[in-house]
């Protein structure tokens, strides 16, 4: 027997405490229709983990429907909804599945969001995923953070934009490259331009 799993109910399960909402969150991916996952995160519920989650279950449910939703959320007031708004997007993005309005929105939220450390990653990565060319100074800027994982995020989203503008500052940048992981991430680009 199909689980209810209307907007409401959706909202219902997941604001009940449990130790592992993974479960459930597999349940609501596997059987709830992505109508139904868009319309309980329209209906704001008060927790944020349950807005969070909602992000994250429409990522993995390609839909160009849910991208309104999840573009509304990058402005939501907390950050981990915002992330994983982002997290999202890049994941349908990666999926094939594009709006031209996304690209705009992660910029604007990652320059209002950006700390010093080059944080938040996941809208940098998401920024890459999207291929959203006019951020490429933004990312190329990820590159001199003192993070070591902001500078591998840029690395892999500068792989994923593809612009081959970014080849001459990725082999900059790998030149001065102390973190292995990174050096890594960044030689997988300069491969990946080469190829293009």
């Amino acid at each position: 027997m199909t689980p209810d799993l209307s907007p409401e109910r959706i909202i219902e399960r997941l604001a009940n405490p449990t130790p592992d909402r993974r479960p459930l969150m597999q349940e609501i991916r596997q059987y709830a229709p992505v109508g139904d996952v868009i319309a309980a995160l329209q209906m704001r519920p008060k927790q944020a983990l349950t807005r969070q989650i909602l992000c994250d279950i429409l990522g993995y449910r390609p839909d160009t429907k849910s991208i309104p939703v999840l573009v509304q959320s990058l402005n939501d007031r907390a950050a981990r909804v915002r992330r994983s708004a982002a997290d999202a997007l890049g994941k349908l993005a990666l999926a094939n599945i594009r709006d031209v309005r996304v690209g705009p929105a992660l910029l604007a939220r990652y320059l209002r969001d950006r700390r010093p450390d080059g944080s938040p990653q996941t809208m940098l990565a998401a920024l890459g995923a999207v291929k959203y060319a006019p951020a490429l100074p933004t990312i190329l800027s990820g590159l001199e953070s003192e993070n070591a994982g902001t500078r591998k995020v840029a690395a892999w989203a500068l792989m994923k934009l593809a612009e081959t503008d970014a080849s001459e500052p990725l082999k900059s940048a790998l030149a001065h490259e102390t973190d292995t992981a990174v050096a890594a991430m960044i030689q997988q680009a300069i491969g990946k331009l080469k190829r293009i």
